[in-house]
């Protein structure tokens, strides 16, 4: 893989201490692409960054499937949007909904702001392109082992802010589901607090309190509540 530079985010800021993840030389991953050459480079990849990773395949979103079922320790899956038995989203969708505490890192030929919105609104910890060059794959990788989240230029750099298929932004720049996020971080909630309360997944939440962090440019959540209230239009 070669191409620009993409753009990062670090651990996310609403966790203290540790992270929640095993260190990489205790997971086991699993690459998912239809296309026998990607898995390759990804597996070569991987084995540079951790020669201790367990790294499974799989070609089709069936064998995903299968997999998820016969190895109940998979910490990451490295996810393509296009694999045959499934369509597009609808493959990270599934295993959010059935594995929600298995991190999922798209890897797509797509670099489609929407498609990445898309991806990270349903809890993707991250979206790499096809066309990232390897030392930053490998940083991304590195990066959501680590417990952080991967975002691309396409949403760093972007005007619109994250938000789910169909919900527009608000005048201040914000989602309606943003906006509810915001409300419940004023009252000191936790994310798995907002996520019950919403009906969201935990890790969709984490998506968005990273992406509302970096556009309000607060470096915590209370600076972000307080900026927020500064902005607020009457």
């Amino acid at each position: 893989m070669s191409g620009p530079d993409t753009g990062y985010f670090g651990p996310d800021p609403s966790r203290s201490g540790t992270v929640d993840r095993p260190e990489p030389s205790s997971m086991k991953l699993l690459i998912a692409d239809d296309h026998a050459l990607v898995r390759r480079g990804l597996k070569t990849l991987l084995q540079t960054i951790d020669p201790g990773l367990e790294v499974l395949e799989a070609d089709s979103f069936p064998e995903v499937l299968e997999h998820m079922v016969r190895n109940d320790d998979i910490s990451l899956v490295l996810l393509d949007l296009v694999l045959p038995g499934t369509n597009g989203l609808d493959g990270l969708r599934l295993v959010r909904e059935q594995y929600p505490d298995v991190a999922v890192l798209i890897v797509s030929m797509s670099e489609d702001p929407t498609d990445i919105r898309d991806a990270l609104a349903l809890g993707a910890v991250g979206y790499v392109p096809k066309s990232t060059g390897d030392a930053v794959l490998a940083g991304a990788i590195r990066l959501v082992l680590a417990g952080g989240t991967y975002l691309p230029p396409q949403v760093l750099d972007g005007a619109r802010p994250l938000s789910s298929a169909g919900s527009e932004p608000t005048p201040a720049g914000l989602t309606d589901r943003q906006r509810a996020i915001l409300d419940l971080l004023s009252t000191g909630a936790s994310n798995k607090r907002i996520a019950s309360r919403l009906g969201l997944a935990e890790q969709t939440v984490k998506n968005n309190v990273t992406v509302l962090l970096r556009h309000l440019g607060a470096a915590n959540r209370t600076e972000a509540v307080a900026l927020a209230r500064m902005r607020r239009q009457p």
